[in-house]
C-alpha cells in the first residue's frame, strides 16, 4: 500500500478516539475553498515564500511554535545557521550538536554508529528531535531516543535548540529541551544547482548534488548526497577498519495558491549501512547494521481574517527500519558461546497536528493545537502499538513595550496510562538601558515508558513502570555592548525527574523507576568581533547530575553522577576572512570532561577521561561558480574516548571543490 493510503487507513481505523480532528479537517478544506474563489489573485512581485520574518537570526519558531522575533523569546536558544555548518565543514548533524552549549553528544565508534545525545544532563530519550515538524524519536527504540546516527548536514537551513522542559507545546519526549532542524527551500529567481566532492583520510568520498528555485507559486528543493568511508575501528582494542556508507535524498515542496492558503511539503530517505565490533575484544568479523529511515510531512495552511486566524493541518509519518547482523561470539560473564544472530526492527510513527494561531486581543497570541499520534513497533519476538491525544494551548503576550513570554499547559490522553496535564510559563525582560536582555521559564513534563521499557517480551521490559515525571526552571540573561561587536549571555539550570526508568543490576536484566535524578548546571555563552574580519565565540557548561534513591541501579548509586554526562565541557570558535570576504580561515576548540562510563569488559563503573580536540577548515571563493575547501580534524592527533572502548578518528585531513550554479 502507498504512503498515503497507509496513512489514510490509519487516520480511518482510529476515527473514534480522533473525531475532532477529522470534522476540522473537512472544516478546513471547506474554508480552503471558500477563501479561494474570493481571494484576489496573487501578485506577481510577491516576497519569497518564507517570510522576512524567517530569516536565520531575525525569528525563531520552535519556542513557541509560531514565528517569534528572537528578542522576544523567553526561552533559552541556540540556532546554528547553514553557513556555520558550511564553515565548520560538519557533515553529520550530530557533529554539529556537539558543539551547542548545553548538549553533549557520545557516539560509539565511527560514523553511523550508535549515538546519544543529552541535553541539560537529561536521558537522551528527555529531548524531542524534529526535521521540518516530523518527529524523528522512534517507537521501536528501546527507549524511544531519537534516531540521528545517519543525519546528514547537506540539505539544512538552520537548527534550533531550545533547552528546558518543552512538554506543554511537544509532549513527553520534551522534557529536557526541543531541537528542530529546517530543511533549505527553493529561492526566488532562476534555478540553481549546486554540487561538491570531498575526499580524504581513511578511504572517504563525499558527492553531494542539489537542484533548487521558484517558479512563482511553486518553490522547490531537491538534494541527494552518498558518502563512504573505510572508517577506523569501533573499539580501542580491534584491528580492521570499520567502515561506513550512506544514501540520502530529499526534498522540499511549497506552493501558495494566494495569499490566504498554502502548501508545505518535505520527503526524506536514507540508507545506510555502519559496521561495528562485537565483544569480547577481538570479535570483528561481520558485524553490521543497515538502517533505512523514510520521513514524510504534508500540511496545508489558511490564513483568516487579515492573519487573525492561522490554521496549519500537518501529516506526518515517520518510519525506521534497523537490520543486524552479528557474527558468533562469546559472551564474557559467564562464558557462553551464542551463535551469530539476524534481527530487524521497525518503527513507525503516524501524526496529525491542528494548529491555530488567533490574534484577537492586542499584544496576544493564542496557539490551540489538537494532536493525534499512533505510534508501532516489530520486534523479533513481538509487536506493539499505542495512541495518543493531547491538547496544547498558550497565550504569548507582550506588555509595557519591554516584557514578554508565554503561559501554557497540555492534556494528554494515552492508551496506557492515566490522563495528564502539564504546564509551563516564561517571562522575559528588555532593559535597554543596559543593553541586556533577562529570560526565565519553569515547566513540568511527563513521559510513558516506552513500548519496548513495558513489554515482558523485550529485554528488561517491565509492565509496572510509571511514567517519569519532571519539572524544571532557568534563569539567564544577554548583553550587547559596543554596538553589538561584543555579546556575552549566562543562563542557570535545574531540572528534576521523578520515576526516573534505569535498568537493575538483576538476573534477568530488568527496567525499573527510582526515586528521582536531579541536574543543575550554567551555560556561558560569548561573542567578539574583534575586526571586521576577525571573530571569536566560545561557550562553557557546567553540569551537575545526581542520582537519587536505594536501590539505585545500573552502576548508579544514592549520589552518584549519572553517566556519561561530563561537569564541564567549552567549545571555542576563531573566524577570519581574508580578501574581501573570498577566503576563510578558522579554529575550533573542542573540551569534554570527565565522565562516568562503563567498563564492557567487566561491566563495572570506570571514568572515561577528559579530552581536547583542534579542528581547523578553510576555503577559498575562485570565483562566482567555483569554492576549495579544506580541513583537518583532531590535528593534535589527540587519542581520546567518546565513549570507554570506542574507537574515535585520530589526525585526519579533507579536502574538496563546491560549484554553484
Amino acid at each position: 500500500m502507498s504512503l498515503v493510503g497507509r496513512f489514510a487507513s490509519r487516520v480511518a481505523a482510529k476515527r473514534a478516539v480522533f473525531p475532532a480532528v477529522c470534522c476540522l479537517s473537512s472544516l478546513l478544506c471547506a474554508l480552503v475553498a471558500v477563501n479561494s474563489a474570493s481571494a484576489e489573485p496573487a501578485d506577481d512581485d510577491r516576497t519569497d515564500e518564507e517570510p522576512a520574518a524567517l530569516q536565520v537570526g531575525d525569528v525563531v519558531v520552535t519556542a513557541t511554535r509560531t514565528e517569534t522575533s528572537a528578542a522576544q523569546v523567553a526561552s533559552s536558544v541556540t540556532v546554528v545557521t547553514s553557513e556555520e555548518i558550511e564553515r565548520r565543514q560538519l557533515r553529520l548533524v550530530t557533529d554539529v550538536l556537539r558543539r551547542v552549549p548545553g548538549v553533549d553528544v557520545r557516539r560509539s565508534g565511527g560514523p553511523g554508529t550508535t549515538t546519544s545525545i543529552f541535553v541539560r544532563g537529561g536521558n537522551s530519550n528527555h529531548v524531542l528531535v524534529l526535521l521540518d515538524g516530523v518527529e524523528l524519536n522512534d517507537p521501536s527504540s528501546p527507549s524511544r531516543a531519537p534516531i540521528l546516527n545517519d543525519l546528514t548536514t547537506e540539505d539544512i537551513e538552520r537548527i534550533e535548540v531550545v533547552r528546558g522542559p518543552q512538554s506543554v507545546l511537544y509532549g513527553g519526549d520534551a522534557m529536557s529541551g526541543v531541537i528542530q532542524i529546517f530543511t533549505k527551500r527553493g529561492s526566488s529567481g532562476k534555478p540553481k544547482v549546486v554540487g561538491s566532492g570531498e575526499g580524504g583520510s581513511y578511504s572517504t568520498a563525499r558527492g553531494v548534488v542539489s537542484v533548487s528555485g521558484d517558479t512563482g507559486d511553486l518553490n522547490y528543493a531537491v538534494s541527494g548526497s552518498y558518502w563512504s568511508t573505510d572508517g577506523f575501528s569501533a573499539t580501542t582494542e580491534g584491528g580492521e577498519r570499520d567502515g561506513y556508507e550512506n544514501y540520502t535524498a530529499s526534498a522540499r515542496l511549497g506552493w501558495k495558491l494566494n495569499e490566504k492558503f498554502s502548501l508545505d511539503s518535505m520527503f526524506r530517505f536514507s540508507d545506510a549501512r555502519a559496521d561495528f565490533d562485537g565483544f569480547p575484544a577481538g570479535n570483528e568479523n561481520d558485524h553490521h547494521v543497515d538502517t533505512e529511515q523514510l520521513l514524510a510531512r504534508f500540511a496545508p495552511k489558511l490564513s483568516l481574517f487579515d492573519g487573525r486566524w492561522v490554521q496549519t493541518l500537518s501529516g506526518q509519518f515517520s518510519r525506521n527500519e534497523r537490520d543486524t547482523k552479528s557474527s558468533p561470539f562469546v559472551f564474557p560473564i559467564p562464558p557462553i558461546p551464542l551463535p551469530s544472530f539476524h534481527t530487524q526492527i521497525d518503527g513507525n510513527l503516524y501524526a496529525l497536528n491542528w494548529q491555530n494561531e488567533v490574534r484577537v486581543i492586542k499584544n496576544h497570541l493564542g496557539t490551540l493545537g489538537l494532536e493525534q499520534q499512533w505510534e508501532e513497533a516489530d520486534f523479533a519476538t513481538y509487536d506493539d502499538t499505542r495512541d495518543n491525544f493531547a491538547v496544547y494551548l498558550q497565550d504569548q503576550f507582550t506588555f509595557l513595550e519591554r516584557f514578554f513570554g508565554t503561559a501554557g499547559f497540555r492534556y494528554d490522553n494515552s492508551t496506557d496510562f492515566d490522563d495528564k496535564v502539564t504546564y509551563r510559563f516564561t517571562l522575559g525582560a528588555s532593559v535597554p538601558e543596559l543593553h541586556t536582555t533577562f529570560r526565565s521559564s519553569y515547566g513540568t513534563g511527563y513521559k510513558a515508558p516506552s513500548l519496548s521499557q513495558l513489554n515482558p517480551l523485550a529485554g528488561g521490559g517491565n509492565p509496572n513502570l510509571r511514567p517519569e515525571e519532571s519539572q524544571g526552571a532557568d534563569f539567564g540573561f544577554e548583553t550587547s555592548l559596543c554596538g553589538g561587536r561584543f555579546v556575552v549571555g549566562s543562563t542557570f539550570f535545574w531540572n528534576d525527574v521523578d520515576n526516573l526508568i534505569i535498568g537493575m543490576v538483576t538476573f534477568p536484566f530488568l527496567n525499573t523507576n527510582i526515586d528521582d535524578s536531579e541536574s543543575l548546571g550554567a551555560e556561558t555563552t560569548v561573542d567578539v568581533e574583534f575586526t571586521k574580519n576577525l571573530r571569536f565565540s566560545g561557550n562553557y557548561t557546567y553540569t551537575h547530575t545526581e542520582a537519587k534513591g536505594n536501590p539505585i541501579g545500573f552502576l548508579l548509586f544514592n549520589g552518584s553522577r549519572l553517566l556519561r554526562r561530563p561537569t564541564h565541557k567549552a567549545s571555542i570558535d576563531l573566524i577570519w576572512d581574508f580578501l574581501d570576504n573570498r577566503g576563510e580561515l578558522a579554529a575550533n576548540l573542542l573540551y569534554v570532561g570527565d565522565r562516568r562510563d562503563i567498563n564492557p569488559d567487566d561491566f563495572s563503573a570506570t571514568t572515561a577521561d577528559d579530552y581536547v580536540t583542534l579542528n581547523l577548515t578553510g576555503r577559498f571563493k575562485i570565483n562566482d561558480w567555483l569554492t576549495v575547501f579544506a580541513r583537518v580534524d583532531n590535528v593534535t592527533d589527540e587519542n581520546y574516548e567518546d565513549i570507554v572502548s570506542f574507537g574515535t578518528a585520530g589526525a585526519s585531513a579533507y579536502g574538496g571543490i563546491r560549484l554553484e550554479y
